[in-house]
């Protein structure tokens, strides 16, 4: 059931990564200053502010990222990774990576050295609150997120506002016109795709190990027994995934952020995909009858581990003498519930399964 499942969980994680990905992904108060209406929310960690976002309404016809250019992005379109849109202008170059493959906009960016200017504005008005990350426009708004050098919700509030007027006047720029094109760009939904797999992986396989936790039933007798061969096929997969994603997205703009977060969400996520696809096979298509062995509880104890956000987790644990072989004492632990049903000098029947791929796992502790 479990490795069936495993490949339904993947493919509801990349449907949902998908989805997620082409929808905007933040929502904040209204707010107004100097006449202008905007949206703002600060994204606080700890009662500190780490990041703001601060957006005004803009035309529906455009949709892309601009971004400060940083040395990856620099490193990409040297060694031809990358392409991305040359205005002709060094400064405006050298300072914004432009997040988009529409050749209309590019024309645009080339030619109109006023939209050019008011976007370096509206970045030099964000380096007042803090360090621009980005200037997103997608579905009629247009917004920037800024790691403010403030932590401080009031102080960082009256910071966003001060971005206001800038980003405001770099809306009209992408206002309902003549020059205002229709969409054009076809890589953010490939980008978005290639993405979607990697979280899926990732999500599915960290779903995978968390119901793998031990404690449970069935769980395999030795857990690393399938990590060289999970890491195989998952470096497999990985490798054919950017090989994919290098053909799919040629030499777009954003080729090097794909490639990134492939080899940094995506390797770990086809990796632990790959082991708890082996783990479940190797139980669910074991046909053998189990070998039952013996142990008596010896000991019990609990240990206890804090949260981050207080509080405690409870870990209960058993001594098992006679498991795994007849002269050992071994400790493991246990669901509490589980735990709470035996006693020290209770005798356990431990049903021992040789695998489908050669890898004994337990179904079951039965306490005679």
């Amino acid at each position: 059931m479990w490795f069936l499942f495993g490949f339904i969980t993947l493919a509801a994680a990349c449907i949902s990564s998908l989805i997620w990905r082409r929808t905007v992904s933040w929502h904040g108060s209204s707010e107004t200053t100097q006449g202008i209406p905007y949206e703002y929310k600060a994204s606080i960690t700890k009662g500190k502010v780490r990041l703001l976002y601060v957006g005004v309404p803009c035309s529906l016809n455009f949709g892309l990222t601009l971004r400060p250019e940083g040395t990856i992005d620099r490193v990409s379109k040297a060694v031809g990774l990358t392409k991305e849109c040359q205005t002709g202008d060094q400064a405006f170059d050298d300072a914004i990576y432009v997040l988009s493959d529409d050749l209309a906009f590019h024309l645009r960016l080339q030619t109109d050295a006023g939209l050019r200017s008011n976007i370096l504005r509206l970045k030099k008005a964000c380096e007042g609150a803090g360090k621009l990350k980005a200037i997103h426009v997608y579905k009629g708004r247009i917004w920037v997120v800024v790691d403010p050098t403030t932590t401080n919700k009031e102080d960082a509030e009256r910071s966003g506002r001060l971005i206001v007027p800038a980003l405001n006047h770099l809306a009209s720029d992408f206002a309902d016109g003549p020059n205002a094109p229709a969409a054009r760009d076809p890589f953010p939904f490939r980008a978005a795709l290639v993405l979607a797999v990697s979280t899926g992986l990732a999500i599915n396989g960290g779903i995978g190990l968390a119901r793998a936790y031990p404690g449970d039933f069935p769980y395999m007798l030795n857990a690393m027994a399938p990590v060289s061969l999970a890491l195989t096929l998952g470096g497999a997969a990985i490798l054919a995934l950017i090989a994919f994603a290098l053909w799919f997205m040629g030499r777009s703009s954003r080729t090097h952020l794909v490639l990134i977060e492939l080899l940094l969400v995506g390797s770990f996520g086809a990796g632990a995909s790959a082991y708890i696809e082996l783990r479940d096979y190797n139980i669910e298509f074991d046909a053998g009858p189990p070998i039952v062995h013996q142990a008596q509880v010896s000991d019990k104890y609990e240990t206890y581990t804090r949260r981050r956000r207080g509080g405690k987790t409870r870990h209960c644990h058993i001594v098992m003498r006679g498991w795994p072989s007849e002269t050992e004492l071994s400790p493991r632990e246990m669901s509490c519930g589980f735990y709470e049903s035996v006693h020290v000098g209770s005798v356990l029947d431990i049903q021992l399964h040789q695998g489908a791929l050669g890898w004994p796992w337990v179904s079951a502790f039965v306490i005679r």
